[in-house]
Order: structure tokens, then sequence, then C-alpha cells
């Protein structure tokens, strides 16, 4: 009586045994391409982070470096002013230990610093030529004379500067358009000074016009915007100039030979001889430094100028300096940075002024 059983279910064909693992491997290698692009985007991102947080974080290294070569020239221009004390010479001249070349000093972590200060009282200050052009006076003497005394001494000293800058100098005439031309550049009016001046009118009619700042200068290189400055003639210009807020004298122990030749005399509008201003150079920088104006006054090569009525005029000049340039470098680990830092020496040591990156 039995009955034929049934028996269990039948197991699925082999073809679709094979579709489902070949199906199965399809997925699996979706999955192992998508979780190696993920890696491979994820590791791409980690490298980019981890540099960027590594160029960071030495480049903090760098500049905290930089701010410590501050500090070292500010602590040296500190030991000068109690050097000075010390030996009763109150004066500062390329001979002292601030002027002196550095070389570079090695870091732990690999790489190097190095800095040096510049006295920026060896330059001619442009912000002294803020004053206006006076209008010469009935009774005053004509000609050459006459054409000198519209001018303040500041400005007669930077009519000489331009003048001595070399082969390509400008002529006087220039000398003085280009002078008037910064002198309108500085003052708050608007009124044109001069034959060679120029305000507002003339620097909205340019090509791409803009105006005068009609303030002082807060870097040497705003020069670049005022009319008759080319290119060519900043170039010549910027070892020579500065632009300091606060009115000060000209250090005639570390003013450079053209800036010599530029020191106000009792004659004309042209400087002062090339031959007698590389003979006071010479003198000062062969370890005979002047110790006050009155030694520079009485210096051989100057008395032989006064005696043929070129007499040199002692205003405007000092043997001691307040405001220093520190030009600072760094590299670590490969990372180089730069900084100039403009240095103010009082009572209280040396201060920073202003600091720029480069």
């Amino acid at each position: 009586t039995g009955v034929r059983s049934t028996g269990s279910m039948r197991s699925p064909p082999c073809n679709i045994c094979r579709g489902q693992r070949g199906a199965a491997l399809v997925v699996a290698l979706l999955v192992f391409a998508l979780c190696t692009a993920l890696i491979v985007a994820m590791k791409s991102e980690f490298t980019l982070f981890y540099q960027r947080g590594a160029n960071l974080f030495l480049g903090e290294q760098a500049y905290a470096y930089l701010r410590g070569a501050e500090d070292l020239a500010s602590l040296a221009l500190v030991l000068d002013v109690e050097q000075d004390i010390e030996e009763d010479q109150q004066r500062d001249d390329l001979t002292e230990i601030w002027a002196q070349q550095s070389t570079p000093y090695a870091l732990d972590e690999g790489g190097w610093l190095v800095g040096g200060l510049q006295d920026l009282q060896g330059r001619f200050n442009l912000n002294a030529l803020g004053e206006g052009v006076a209008a010469p006076e009935e009774g005053q003497p004509a000609g050459n004379e006459r054409e000198r005394s519209r001018f303040t001494p500041a400005q007669q000293q930077f009519i000489r500067l331009l003048q001595a800058l070399g082969e390509d100098a400008p002529a006087q005439v220039e000398a003085i358009a280009i002078t008037e031309a910064i002198i309108d550049w500085l003052d708050s009016d608007s009124d044109i000074t001069g034959y060679g001046g120029a305000e507002a009118e003339y620097y909205l009619q340019l090509a791409e016009p803009y105006r005068p700042a009609n303030r002082l200068l807060a870097d040497r290189s705003e020069l670049r915007r005022v009319r008759y400055i080319t290119e060519a003639l900043y170039q010549q210009l910027e070892p020579y100039v500065v632009a300091l807020a606060a009115d000060k004298a000209l250090n005639i122990n570390t003013a450079p030979l053209v800036v010599v030749q530029a020191i106000n005399r009792q004659s004309e509008l042209a400087p002062m001889d090339r031959y007698s201003a590389e003979r006071i150079v010479a003198a000062r920088d062969e370890g005979m430094p002047f110790s006050g104006i009155d030694k520079f006054l009485r210096h051989e090569q100057v008395m032989a100028l006064n005696t043929v009525n070129d007499v040199v005029v002692g205003e405007g000049l000092d043997v001691r300096s307040d405001y220093f340039l520190l030009h600072a470098e760094s590299e670590v680990m490969g990372r180089y940075r730069s900084m100039r830092s403009l240095l103010r020496r009082d009572s209280a040591g040396g201060r920073v002024v202003r600091r720029s990156q480069l």
C-alpha cells in the first residue's frame, strides 16, 4: 500500500548556482574598488592636510626665530648705548658692533638665521620735504642765490642728492622739478608748487588716474607714484632715502658717499665734488669717526671747502641715531622666511615701530 514519497525539494539547476556566484563576485569587486578609491582619496587628503600643517608649523617656527632676531638687535643697540656712556663717546658709527657684517647662525632643527642692522638716519628722510617752497621776498639776492633761497635746507639737500646719483643723474632744473612734485605729494593743500609741482588735476588725467596722497610717506616705495619718478630713477634713489615720520637729523658718521655730497653748504644748489666727499668718507671709515659736528666742521677737507667760499653748514647733521632697519632671514627644514623691522631706540631699549614680511 505504500505511497511513493515525493522526497525532499529538488536542488536548483547548476546554471542558476553559477549565476548567483558570479553576481556575488561582481558585488565583492565593486565593494573592493569602492573601498580602494575611498582609501586613496583619504590618503591624498591626509597627505595634503599633513603637508599644510607641517608648512604652517615650520613657517611659524621660522617667524619665531625672526622675532628673536628683533630682540637680539634691540639688545645690541642698548649695549651700544651703555658702551658709549662708559667710553664717553656719544655717537653711532660704522665701526660699532651693530654695524658689522653678520654670519648665519646654525639652528638646532636644521637651518640658519641671519640678520643685519642699517642706520636709517644715514639716509635722507623724504618726509622732511613736506614744507612748501617759499616765494622769494623783495631785497633777496638775484640769480642762483635767489633760486636757492626758495627752498628749505632739507629741500636744498635733496636737490643736491638727485644731482649726485651718477652719470644718469638729473640736471639741476630736473632735480628742482622732482623736488617740487614730491612737496605737492606730501602737502595737504591743492596749490601747485613752483613750476614742476603736480596736484590732483595732473594725476587724475593719467591713463590710470589716482589722487596724490597729501600726507607723509609711510614707505619710500610710494615715490613710484610721484610725477617724474621713473622706475630707473627710483632704483637709483632707493639706497639713499627713507620715510620716517619723525624729523631726525642726518648722521654724518653713517651717511654713504652720495648723501655726503648732498650736505648743505652756503653755495649754489650743486652737490659737493666727489673727490672732497671721498676724502671725508675715507677719513671717517678708517677708524676715525666724528665725535661731534664741530669735529666734522673742522675736518681738513671740510675746512678746504670753506676756503673757496663753499662753507659747509652743520644744520640738520648729527653723529647719533635713533632709527635702525633690521633685515632678518631664517630657514627651518627648507622653509625660508624674511622680515624687515623698523626699530626705534629710546631710553627703554629698542622698540619695533613696524615690520613687514617679504
